[in-house]
Protein backbone atom coordinates (compact mmCIF):
# COMPACT_ATOMS: atom_id res chain seq x y z
CA UNK A 1 0.00 0.00 0.00
CA UNK A 2 1.30 3.44 -0.94
CA UNK A 3 1.25 6.23 1.62
CA UNK A 4 3.01 9.59 1.81
CA UNK A 5 5.07 11.27 4.51
CA UNK A 6 6.43 14.81 4.80
CA UNK A 7 10.01 15.61 3.85
CA UNK A 8 12.20 17.70 6.15
CA UNK A 9 15.51 19.51 5.74
CA UNK A 10 17.18 16.61 7.56
CA UNK A 11 16.23 14.32 4.65
CA UNK A 12 18.31 16.26 2.11
CA UNK A 13 21.43 14.07 1.99
CA UNK A 14 19.55 10.78 1.94
CA UNK A 15 17.28 12.05 -0.83
CA UNK A 16 20.26 13.29 -2.83
CA UNK A 17 21.57 9.72 -2.63
CA UNK A 18 18.16 8.46 -3.78
CA UNK A 19 18.27 10.74 -6.82
CA UNK A 20 21.74 9.52 -7.74
CA UNK A 21 20.69 5.88 -7.39
CA UNK A 22 17.44 6.40 -9.30
CA UNK A 23 19.10 8.30 -12.16
CA UNK A 24 22.28 6.25 -12.53
CA UNK A 25 21.03 3.79 -15.16
CA UNK A 26 19.34 6.40 -17.38
CA UNK A 27 22.20 8.90 -17.12
CA UNK A 28 24.76 6.18 -17.77
CA UNK A 29 22.96 5.25 -21.01
CA UNK A 30 23.50 8.86 -22.11
CA UNK A 31 27.11 8.80 -20.95
CA UNK A 32 26.32 11.55 -18.43
CA UNK A 33 26.29 9.90 -15.00
CA UNK A 34 28.35 11.70 -12.39
CA UNK A 35 27.26 10.79 -8.86
CA UNK A 36 28.44 14.07 -7.32
CA UNK A 37 26.74 16.17 -10.00
CA UNK A 38 23.51 14.17 -9.68
CA UNK A 39 23.50 14.73 -5.93
CA UNK A 40 24.36 18.42 -6.23
CA UNK A 41 21.57 19.11 -8.72
CA UNK A 42 19.10 17.65 -6.25
CA UNK A 43 20.53 19.60 -3.30
CA UNK A 44 20.44 22.87 -5.27
CA UNK A 45 16.71 22.46 -5.95
CA UNK A 46 15.71 20.75 -2.69
CA UNK A 47 12.14 21.78 -1.88
CA UNK A 48 10.80 20.09 1.28
CA UNK A 49 7.38 21.83 1.35
CA UNK A 50 6.49 20.38 -2.07
CA UNK A 51 8.10 16.98 -1.46
CA UNK A 52 6.68 13.76 -0.05
CA UNK A 53 8.29 10.46 0.78
CA UNK A 54 6.64 7.54 -0.97
CA UNK A 55 6.13 4.79 1.59
CA UNK A 56 5.42 1.28 0.35
CA UNK A 57 3.97 -0.83 3.14
CA UNK A 58 5.56 1.62 5.59
CA UNK A 59 9.06 1.52 4.05
CA UNK A 60 10.62 4.50 2.26
CA UNK A 61 10.50 3.58 -1.39
CA UNK A 62 10.94 6.91 -3.11
CA UNK A 63 10.13 10.58 -3.43
CA UNK A 64 7.61 12.72 -5.29
CA UNK A 65 7.97 16.48 -5.70
CA UNK A 66 5.00 18.39 -7.06
CA UNK A 67 4.55 22.14 -7.46
CA UNK A 68 1.20 23.77 -8.05
CA UNK A 69 0.38 27.11 -9.59
CA UNK A 70 -2.98 28.69 -10.26
CA UNK A 71 -3.39 26.79 -13.53
CA UNK A 72 -0.76 24.03 -13.74
CA UNK A 73 0.58 21.12 -11.73
CA UNK A 74 4.25 20.32 -12.32
CA UNK A 75 5.70 16.95 -11.45
CA UNK A 76 9.22 18.03 -10.59
CA UNK A 77 10.57 14.64 -9.49
CA UNK A 78 9.40 11.07 -9.08
CA UNK A 79 12.23 8.84 -7.87
CA UNK A 80 12.17 5.27 -6.61
CA UNK A 81 14.95 3.28 -5.08
CA UNK A 82 15.87 0.71 -7.75
CA UNK A 83 14.74 -2.26 -5.63
CA UNK A 84 11.20 -0.81 -5.62
CA UNK A 85 10.91 -0.61 -9.42
CA UNK A 86 8.24 -2.74 -11.02
CA UNK A 87 5.90 -2.85 -8.01
CA UNK A 88 3.41 -0.29 -9.30
CA UNK A 89 4.51 2.45 -6.91
CA UNK A 90 5.17 5.03 -9.63
CA UNK A 91 1.88 4.17 -11.34
CA UNK A 92 -0.03 4.47 -8.07
CA UNK A 93 1.52 7.86 -7.24
CA UNK A 94 0.97 9.13 -10.79
CA UNK A 95 -2.63 7.91 -10.80
CA UNK A 96 -3.34 9.90 -7.62
CA UNK A 97 -1.75 13.00 -9.13
CA UNK A 98 -3.78 12.63 -12.32
CA UNK A 99 -6.99 12.35 -10.29
CA UNK A 100 -6.09 15.59 -8.47
CA UNK A 101 -5.34 17.33 -11.76
CA UNK A 102 -8.56 16.12 -13.35
CA UNK A 103 -10.64 17.31 -10.39
CA UNK A 104 -8.97 20.75 -10.61
CA UNK A 105 -9.02 20.68 -14.44
CA UNK A 106 -5.30 21.52 -14.51
CA UNK A 107 -2.67 20.13 -16.87
CA UNK A 108 0.35 18.29 -15.48
CA UNK A 109 3.78 19.16 -16.86
CA UNK A 110 6.84 16.95 -16.49
CA UNK A 111 10.39 16.97 -17.85
CA UNK A 112 11.88 13.51 -18.36
CA UNK A 113 15.42 12.47 -19.13
CA UNK A 114 15.73 11.54 -22.81
CA UNK A 115 15.51 7.76 -23.34
CA UNK A 116 14.35 7.21 -19.76
CA UNK A 117 12.27 4.13 -19.03
CA UNK A 118 9.86 6.50 -17.25
CA UNK A 119 8.67 7.89 -20.58
CA UNK A 120 6.54 4.77 -21.11
CA UNK A 121 4.88 5.34 -17.73
CA UNK A 122 3.98 8.93 -18.55
CA UNK A 123 2.69 8.01 -21.98
CA UNK A 124 0.44 5.31 -20.46
CA UNK A 125 -1.13 8.04 -18.35
CA UNK A 126 -1.85 10.24 -21.35
CA UNK A 127 1.13 12.59 -21.27
CA UNK A 128 1.86 14.04 -24.70
CA UNK A 129 5.33 14.83 -25.99
CA UNK A 130 6.02 18.58 -26.32
CA UNK A 131 9.72 19.06 -27.10
CA UNK A 132 13.18 17.60 -26.73
CA UNK A 133 16.66 19.00 -26.17
CA UNK A 134 20.07 17.35 -25.78
CA UNK A 135 19.13 15.74 -22.46
CA UNK A 136 15.43 16.15 -21.62
CA UNK A 137 11.96 15.67 -23.06
CA UNK A 138 8.97 17.77 -22.00
CA UNK A 139 5.53 16.21 -21.67
CA UNK A 140 2.10 17.55 -20.72
CA UNK A 141 -1.05 15.74 -19.71
CA UNK A 142 -4.21 17.75 -20.25
CA UNK A 143 -7.03 17.38 -17.71
CA UNK A 144 -9.60 14.74 -18.46
CA UNK A 145 -13.07 13.98 -17.21
CA UNK A 146 -13.83 10.47 -16.03
CA UNK A 147 -10.83 8.95 -17.84
CA UNK A 148 -9.20 7.34 -14.81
Amino acid sequence: MLTYAPVTLEDREALADLRAAAMEESLSRLGRFDRNRARQRFINGFDPPNSRHLLWNGERAGLIVVTRSAHTITLENLYLYPRFHGLGIGSTALHALCLEADRAQHPIAVVVLKNSDAIRLYERFGFQFQRIDDVDCSYVRMPQRGAL
